[in-house]
């Protein structure tokens, strides 16, 4: 896996930058509550796509799905349960800051490319065994 570039790495701190700058001026009854999350992880591919690593896409792909899969259990959880467990606050800061749909699409779109990027090396590393048992005959 190669470093990320400087302009990359410059490029995702004010993405980020911009996200938590959104994440306090946004209110949570706005129709743009997704974007400050929709940053916070679209943030990630300018380092992503300048390190080169299929593995980063998938791995990063799988969590932000798990989170967006919790997101939406929790938002369905019985509510005697969590006053019981003290964090009826918390689930609906959860649920009003952090939409569900951003986090799975995200995830979605980042799994693809990651499996997308890793079968495209599997065939070129095949052809390429393939080329040289065919040059050893």
């Amino acid at each position: 896996m190669r470093k990320p570039s400087k302009r990359s790495t410059i490029l995702a701190a004010v993405i980020w930058i911009i996200s938590l700058i959104l994440a306090f001026r946004i209110p949570p009854s706005s129709s743009f509550i997704w974007l400050p999350d929709a940053l916070l992880l679209l943030g990630f591919y300018p380092l992503f796509i300048s390190t080169k690593s299929p593995w980063l896409w998938f791995i990063f792909g799988l969590i932000d799905t798990f989170v967006g899969f919790m997101l939406l259990i929790v938002r369905s959880a019985p509510k005697e349960e969590l006053v019981r467990l003290h964090v009826l606050e918390i689930n609906a800061h959860m649920q009003s800051y952090h939409p569900y749909y951003v986090w799975t699409i995200i995830g979605i779109l980042s799994t693809i490319i990651g499996l997308a990027q890793l079968q495209f090396r599997l065939f070129v590393w095949l052809y390429g065994c393939l080329m040289r048992r065919k040059q050893n005959r």
